[in-house]
Protein backbone atom coordinates (compact mmCIF):
# COMPACT_ATOMS: atom_id res chain seq x y z
CA UNK A 1 0.00 0.00 0.00
CA UNK A 2 1.68 3.18 -1.14
CA UNK A 3 -0.90 5.73 -0.01
CA UNK A 4 -0.87 7.13 3.53
CA UNK A 5 -4.13 6.32 5.30
CA UNK A 6 -5.07 8.49 8.29
CA UNK A 7 -7.93 7.68 10.67
CA UNK A 8 -9.77 10.11 12.93
CA UNK A 9 -13.28 10.97 14.05
CA UNK A 10 -15.47 12.64 11.45
CA UNK A 11 -16.09 16.33 12.18
CA UNK A 12 -18.78 18.74 11.08
CA UNK A 13 -16.57 20.06 8.27
CA UNK A 14 -16.30 16.51 6.89
CA UNK A 15 -20.04 16.13 6.30
CA UNK A 16 -20.09 16.88 2.55
CA UNK A 17 -17.50 14.14 1.95
CA UNK A 18 -19.28 11.76 4.33
CA UNK A 19 -22.63 12.31 2.60
CA UNK A 20 -21.01 11.52 -0.75
CA UNK A 21 -19.42 8.39 0.66
CA UNK A 22 -22.72 7.23 2.18
CA UNK A 23 -24.38 7.45 -1.22
CA UNK A 24 -22.38 4.32 -2.07
CA UNK A 25 -24.15 2.34 0.67
CA UNK A 26 -27.50 2.30 -1.08
CA UNK A 27 -28.19 3.65 -4.53
CA UNK A 28 -31.93 3.62 -3.74
CA UNK A 29 -31.68 6.15 -0.91
CA UNK A 30 -32.35 9.80 -1.56
CA UNK A 31 -29.35 11.91 -0.50
CA UNK A 32 -29.65 13.73 2.81
CA UNK A 33 -29.41 17.51 2.72
CA UNK A 34 -26.58 19.18 4.60
CA UNK A 35 -28.79 20.83 7.23
CA UNK A 36 -30.42 17.50 8.12
CA UNK A 37 -27.03 15.80 8.17
CA UNK A 38 -25.69 18.44 10.56
CA UNK A 39 -28.68 17.88 12.85
CA UNK A 40 -28.25 14.09 12.82
CA UNK A 41 -24.50 14.31 13.35
CA UNK A 42 -25.12 16.49 16.41
CA UNK A 43 -27.56 13.89 17.73
CA UNK A 44 -25.11 11.05 17.12
CA UNK A 45 -22.15 12.80 18.72
CA UNK A 46 -24.31 13.61 21.76
CA UNK A 47 -24.69 9.88 22.43
CA UNK A 48 -21.99 8.74 24.84
CA UNK A 49 -19.57 6.30 23.23
CA UNK A 50 -20.83 6.88 19.69
CA UNK A 51 -18.19 7.73 17.10
CA UNK A 52 -18.02 8.03 13.35
CA UNK A 53 -14.56 7.03 12.24
CA UNK A 54 -13.20 8.25 8.94
CA UNK A 55 -10.20 7.25 6.90
CA UNK A 56 -8.48 9.80 4.70
CA UNK A 57 -6.00 9.56 1.83
CA UNK A 58 -4.48 12.89 0.76
CA UNK A 59 -7.25 14.85 2.49
CA UNK A 60 -10.06 12.85 0.88
CA UNK A 61 -12.43 10.76 2.98
CA UNK A 62 -12.27 7.28 1.44
CA UNK A 63 -13.70 5.05 4.18
CA UNK A 64 -15.92 5.34 7.24
CA UNK A 65 -17.82 3.42 9.89
CA UNK A 66 -20.07 4.26 12.82
CA UNK A 67 -19.29 2.69 16.19
CA UNK A 68 -21.43 2.44 19.30
CA UNK A 69 -19.91 1.09 22.52
CA UNK A 70 -22.74 -0.53 24.45
CA UNK A 71 -23.09 -1.74 28.03
CA UNK A 72 -23.42 -5.46 28.48
CA UNK A 73 -24.87 -7.95 30.94
CA UNK A 74 -22.75 -10.84 29.68
CA UNK A 75 -19.00 -11.40 29.75
CA UNK A 76 -18.80 -9.96 33.25
CA UNK A 77 -20.27 -6.66 32.09
CA UNK A 78 -17.60 -5.89 29.52
CA UNK A 79 -19.02 -3.55 26.87
CA UNK A 80 -19.14 -4.45 23.21
CA UNK A 81 -19.03 -2.48 19.98
CA UNK A 82 -21.73 -2.30 17.36
CA UNK A 83 -20.33 -1.15 14.01
CA UNK A 84 -22.55 0.02 11.18
CA UNK A 85 -22.41 1.92 7.90
CA UNK A 86 -19.02 0.57 6.86
CA UNK A 87 -18.17 1.89 3.42
CA UNK A 88 -15.09 2.49 1.29
CA UNK A 89 -14.95 4.52 -1.88
CA UNK A 90 -14.89 2.28 -4.94
CA UNK A 91 -11.52 3.63 -6.14
CA UNK A 92 -9.91 2.71 -2.80
CA UNK A 93 -11.29 -0.79 -2.23
CA UNK A 94 -9.14 -3.91 -1.92
CA UNK A 95 -6.28 -1.91 -0.38
CA UNK A 96 -6.89 -2.75 3.28
CA UNK A 97 -8.33 0.64 4.23
CA UNK A 98 -11.56 -0.72 5.75
CA UNK A 99 -9.54 -3.21 7.79
CA UNK A 100 -7.33 -0.42 9.12
CA UNK A 101 -10.40 1.68 9.90
CA UNK A 102 -12.10 -1.17 11.76
CA UNK A 103 -8.91 -1.86 13.70
CA UNK A 104 -8.86 1.82 14.74
CA UNK A 105 -12.50 1.59 15.81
Amino acid sequence: MSETFITRFVALDDLPQLISLYELLSSNDLPIDLASAQHHLAQLTAIPNCHIFGGWVDGTLVSSCTQFILPNLTRQGRPYALIENVVTDQAHRQQGFAKQLLNAA
